[in-house]
């Protein structure tokens, strides 16, 4: 990583307008309902095996460079082909990208997406504003513990119930997290921190519109075809809001441009536990809205 060499610069899929790597930017200006991609200076996929966990893809992450704290607390996953899975699902060739304790330090790939978020923004001249999310859950455990690693202030709005009962890593002692709990739904925890969010000074944190929690999520494939030699035939995950499926097919479209690892896109495929399944009746609808049952 070269100081003063631009690295990456982002560009709405809709309007085709682009943004330069110096400000924490997630939506598109002119209020495009589309995503703002990462298009990186460097269209070779690189592994730098001086660092460890997903460090190693840094030239596809969106930050300029790498802070030892994040070096030293970094989390990451467990690549390797599955034996005893494979043979009960009848498969000869799977490989299973494992986000557990203690490779990531809370338990969930959310790790990814918080040092990469922290990383990205101290990279800015948005440095030092505080991050705005709300969470109640994996999100909420990995952005406070990080939070703390790193010494950045995060507003965290989330149920009082996900307070008292999930989100362990918060602790009043730590100083770079304000956490409000609303008595009320998630729904109104959201509403409360996108309010909140459009304060001067603040930041909104992103959620899936924040490419670095889509780009750090997607070196998952960048080390499964680093592990094939190729591009995987399928990808499977369980979704929540989607991020992880959007930056698997992101990160394939980058190996694509490559030309060393195969010129067709995986087929990717997403689960949800039913009853809760807003995303798979939306598709199975051909609907862009989620039913209103699934927003209380």
């Amino acid at each position: 990583m070269v100081a003063g060499t631009v690295k990456y610069t982002l560009k709405c899929l809709k309007c085709g307008k682009s943004y330069s790597e110096d400000h924490y930017i997630c939506s598109c200006e002119n209020k495009c309902d589309a995503l703002l991609k990462t298009v990186y200076e460097q269209k070779s996929f690189t592994v730098d095996e001086s660092y460890q966990g997903i460090w190693r893809f840094h030239q596809w992450l969106p930050i300029q460079k790498i802070d030892q704290r994040l070096v030293d607390h970094g989390s990451s996953f467990l690549t390797y082909k599955s034996t005893k899975l494979a043979e009960h699902l009848g498969l000869k060739n799977l490989i299973i990208c494992l986000n557990a304790y203690p490779h990531c330090h809370t338990g969930a790939f959310k790790d990814l997406e918080a040092e990469v978020t922290f990383q990205r923004v101290m990279n800015t001249f948005d440095s030092g504003k505080p991050l705005v999310m709300s969470s109640d859950g994996n999100n909420a455990i990995s952005f406070v513990y990080y939070s703390n690693v790193i010494r950045y202030p995060i507003f965290l709005f989330a149920t009082e119930d996900a307070r008292l009962r999930r989100i362990w890593s918060f602790s009043k002692s730590n100083p770079y997290t304000r956490l409000f709990p609303i008595e009320g739904d998630y729904f109104d925890a959201i509403n409360l921190g996108n309010q909140f969010s459009n304060v001067e000074g603040y930041l909104s944190e992103g959620g899936f519109r924040n490419v670095a929690r889509r780009d750090s999520v997607g070196t998952m494939t960048l080390d499964v075809t680093r592990f094939l030699g190729h591009l995987p035939d399928h990808y499977f995950q369980a979704l929540g809001s989607g991020p992880g499926a959007i930056a698997a097919y992101e990160a394939a479209e980058r190996l694509i441009l490559d030309g060393h690892y195969g010129k067709k896109l995986p087929k990717i495929h997403g689960s949800q536990n039913y009853p809760y399944v807003p995303m798979y009746e939306a598709w199975e609808n051909h609907s862009r809205i989620i039913d209103e049952r699934f927003q209380k």
